[in-house]
């Protein structure tokens, strides 16, 4: 967010309840046109200069097309953990799957399509009148907080009305961004894919929606050409081994994927540990346990060793912390690791990653 607006939203949230009905009003008459601005966004096209309007006009455009969007009947449940469970109790059921992938930032559909589709719903006439107004002149990808709910709605349209009618004994689990569908011999799962790129094509989807088939038995599946792993809601399912006594075995199973993992280190790596040392730890662990607390819920479904190797990253933090708190141990990392160490075996419930399972490693296997 520019300086620029960072000053109007200021003065927009001085009266923020007058402001707001305001706004509402001109948008519902249709006579709201603010100032385009000039910026340049990461597309599917590579770097676009786009005439875009503010922000805020796109925040209540998203809000009235996400009260548009209704889920499949079919949908099993909504809640994230019953539908990992459901995919990791299919993918041992099931051996093949088609997953359909949104990429909400590269999606590409002609704008006439687009109307076609939200006016079959019970979109206001409002909300078609700007988004003509506005896609007519540059693409979904200029417009990023739209291209979500956008997605949300052509999905609706190309798969769940579509899966009621045509194929209601197929199990399937829906995300915002992923539909995982399950079956049960590969040529089921190429007939599905075929009718839902079809679908698509017939939408004007042009691009931003990925369909492939993915093969989930627990063994590894020899052909290269074919998938063997998929994400769903921050977990990657792939053929993993485990240990079975003094043999191996290859199950299917979901664990916390390396996207989900990325964006846990780099806010571990945002948390500023200088600015800790004026703290005792209890402070920091207070400070921190929510959003440590928040990743375990997510994340700590299935697959835990996974998720402790990750959650690791905070534990080298707390050791650059004790480097910057104490002078005498600023020179070594395994003397701040053996005093972490010592606070980790005093009290053992003090950080939600320790209770969970994730200690600092032995000092012995740290470098100096």
């Amino acid at each position: 967010m520019t300086a620029e607006e960072r000053r109007q939203v200021a003065i927009f949230e001085e009266r923020p309840g007058a402001n707001i009905h305001a706004l509402w009003i001109r948008l519902r008459s249709g006579s709201y046109h603010p100032p385009a601005e000039t910026k340049t966004l990461k597309t599917n096209k590579g770097r676009q200069t786009c005439q875009i309007t503010d922000l805020v006009a796109q925040k209540v455009m998203a809000t009235a097309l996400a009260g548009q969007i209704a889920f499949s009947t079919t949908h099993p449940s909504a809640n994230p953990a019953e539908n990992i469970a459901l995919a990791k109790l299919h993918s041992a059921t099931w051996p093949w799957a088609v997953t359909i992938k949104s990429f909400a930032q590269a999606l590409d559909i002609e704008v006439g399509n687009l109307l076609s589709l939200l006016s079959k719903g019970p979109a206001a006439p409002w909300v078609l009148l700007y988004l003509r107004r506005w896609l007519s002149i540059e693409g979904v990808q200029c417009y990023p907080m739209l291209a979500t709910p956008i997605t949300s709605v052509i999905i609706y349209h190309a798969f769940d009305r579509w899966i009621d009618e045509n194929h209601p004994s197929v199990k399937f689990e829906k995300s915002q961004q992923a539909i995982i569908c399950h079956l049960a011999s590969y040529s089921m799962a190429a007939a599905l894919k075929t009718q839902v790129d079809d679908r698509l094509i017939r939408l004007g989807v042009k691009g931003g929606i990925q369909v492939k088939i993915v093969h989930c038995k627990k063994g590894i599946w020899q052909d290269g050409k074919i998938a063997t792993r998929f994400e769903f809601l921050g977990y990657t399912f792939r053929p993993r081994q485990i240990a079975a006594g003094d043999a191996t075995n290859t199950i299917f199973s979901p664990a916390i994927s390396a996207g989900a993992k990325i964006a846990i280190w780099r806010q571990v790596r945002k948390w500023n540990h200088h600015y800790w040392v004026q703290l005792e730890i209890e402070q920091i662990a207070a400070s921190i346990n929510p959003q440590i607390n928040q990743w375990i819920y997510a994340y700590g479904l299935y697959g835990a060793r996974e998720l402790k190797r990750t959650l690791d990253a905070i534990n080298r933090k707390l050791v650059a912390w004790i480097r910057c708190k104490h002078k005498d141990m600023r020179r070594g990392k395994r003397k701040a690791a053996i005093y972490l160490e010592s606070i980790a075996t005093r009290l053992p419930q003090l950080f939600a990653h320790w209770k969970y399972g994730a200690l600092p490693r032995k000092a012995s296997k740290m470098k100096s």
